[in-house]
C-alpha cells in the first residue's frame, strides 16, 4: 500500500512545521496549520519518525508517539 500525493504533501508539511523535525510548532499548532485530521497527522508523523530516526521512532530509540 503506497502513500498518496496528499499523503506525501502532508508528510512534507509535518516535517517542515513540527518541532520534532525541522519546524518550530507543537503538534496542536501544526495540526491547525496543516488542516488534516488528527489521526492522519499522527499516522504520517509516525511514518516520518521511522524514516528519520529508525525503526523505534525516537531519537534515542525509546521515545513513543
Amino acid at each position: 500500500m503506497g502513500i498518496t500525493t496528499k499523503g506525501l504533501k502532508t508528510k512534507a508539511l509535518i516535517k517542515k512545521y513540527s518541532k520534532d523535525f525541522d519546524g518550530s510548532l507543537n503538534d496542536i499548532d501544526a495540526l491547525k496549520l496543516i488542516e488534516v485530521n488528527r489521526g492522519t497527522y499522527y499516522k504520517y508523523k509516525k511514518i516520518l519518525r521511522q524514516e528519520v530516526y529508525g525503526k523505534e521512532g525516537g531519537e534515542n530509540g525509546k521515545e513513543k508517539i
